[in-house]
């Protein structure tokens, strides 16, 4: 073995629920086809709320909870665990893993959420406005329903899952950095916790879900000004990063999982590689909460390139962060320049919120979902809705039609209100 493979990580399994498919396979087929994942909510009546002007979201139409829970379970479990679950156990069964030939304390999960159970809490709360007449009528589940953690614990439970187990949250790059503090994790962990007298961990699933699609949260994004409200009647059209008529994100929601390993560990038991991550930088702000910088996600960049020392002039595909808000894209546009120089007119960008949607802080996870596939089919999914050309934007941004495309090098960017900023950059193999 090269001494270097003990300092090489990789991904072995996906999953994903999403707005455009359940499934990888039908995931990639929307990508192909550049499918939209858009329409008015159904997850409440937007009727019964005239004054939220906008209507329409991501949802995961196509997901079904009772074709994969009894209905015991769907008393028990939350929104997150529902959407969540499916796609840890497509990930898990994509990688072969057999927990009967693993050190339980090997495996462990990370998690990354925006927003976590938050639906729960308003669900919950009509109740209690009757004051002491309520009292006993709040789910005994309310509490694990609302807390980010139900889904690892179900996860862990699954599968006898005993390493180490957290959540992560930090806006839209939640799952962003869930998948890169398990990379490095994985890293290092067999020189911090060297056996006999601690095992280190050698796998990691890493999930993601947000699914906050609610009255509150879906009128505090518009009254921020953030999301778009123009396209109520037409919403297929509504998500349009990069374009010049763009005026705001699409809501959206959804779960993923990938299965990490370290890739000693995958090499030994002859498993299928999905794709090698090779850089994880990030960075934070300091600067205003919601609007973007230069600086922070140029650093994320460069210090994902800089990990391997990878040359910009390598990367073939940027999956963007791309919102379809005025100033993020702008903004990430003069960011690539900034970062890539000359070699950013050859890139290939696109964004595949112009489809799902924005999942906040699954939508690292979907991004990645959505790189991985593009490199292991060999296509690069358009940027729909992509119709009048925005002088300020001014790159690749493979225009309402798939691609044939040999990704090598790929990068996939994640930018969180609050200045959090995730670059993720992966190979093939």
């Amino acid at each position: 073995m090269d001494k270097g493979d003990e300092f090489r990580v990789v991904i072995t399994g996906m999953g994903i629920v999403s707005p455009i498919g359940v499934g990888i396979p039908a995931f990639t087929q929307s990508l192909k086809d550049g499918k939209s994942g858009i329409g008015r909510i159904s997850r409440y009546n937007p009727d019964d709320y005239p004054n939220i002007e906008v209507q329409i979201a991501g949802e995961c139409t196509d997901f079904k909870p009772e074709e994969h829970f009894s209905k015991k379970e769907l008393r028990r479990i939350g929104i997150c665990t529902q959407l969540g679950l499916p796609s840890a156990i497509e990930a898990w069964e994509q990688s072969g893993l057999d927990m009967s030939k693993l050190n339980p304390y090997s495996v462990g999960i990370y998690l990354g959420t925006g927003m976590g159970g938050v639906k729960h809490d308003e669900d919950f709360r009509p109740t209690l406005e009757g004051g002491a007449s309520a009292r006993g009528k709040t789910s005994p589940f309310a509490v694990t329903n609302t807390m980010p953690t139900e889904l690892v614990y179900y996860t862990s439970e699954k599968y006898g899952i005993k390493g180490k187990q957290r959540s992560e949250s930090s806006a839209c790059s939640s799952v962003g950095h869930a998948l890169g503090d398990a990379y490095e994790t994985l890293l290092t962990d067999h020189i911090i916790h060297k056996a006999p007298h601690n095992v280190p961990l050698e796998v990691i699933m890493v999930e993601g879900v947000e699914a906050c699609l609610t009255p509150s949260v879906v009128s505090s994004f518009g009254t921020m000004m953030a999301t778009t409200k123009k396209y109520n009647d037409d919403p297929t059209r509504a998500s349009r990063p990069f374009d010049a008529l763009r005026d705001g994100f699409v809501q959206a929601e959804g779960s993923c999982c990938f299965v990490m390993e370290t890739y000693r560990h995958a090499k030994a038991r002859g498993a299928e590689i999905l794709a090698e991550v090779i850089g994880y930088g990030t960075t934070g702000d300091a600067g205003h909460i919601t609007a973007p910088n230069i600086e922070g996600p140029s650093n994320a960049m460069h210090f994902a390139l800089g990990m391997n020392q990878i040359s910009p002039t390598l990367v073939d595909y940027i999956n963007a962060h791309g919102t379809s808000t005025p100033p993020n894209d702008r903004n990430e546009t003069m960011v690539i320049r900034n970062v890539f120089g000359p070699h950013a007119d050859k890139l290939m960008v696109s964004s595949t919120k112009s489809m799902a949607g924005h999942g906040l802080g699954v939508s690292a996870g979907t991004e990645l979902a959505a790189t991985i596939a593009c490199m292991r089919g060999g296509f690069v999914h358009p940027t729909i809705n992509y119709e009048n050309p925005d002088p300020e934007c001014d790159l690749d941004y493979v225009p309402n039609e798939a691609r044939p495309a040999n990704i090598q090098y790929a990068m996939s960017n994640s930018f969180g209100f609050g200045g959090t900023n995730v670059c993720l950059l992966i190979k093939k193999v």
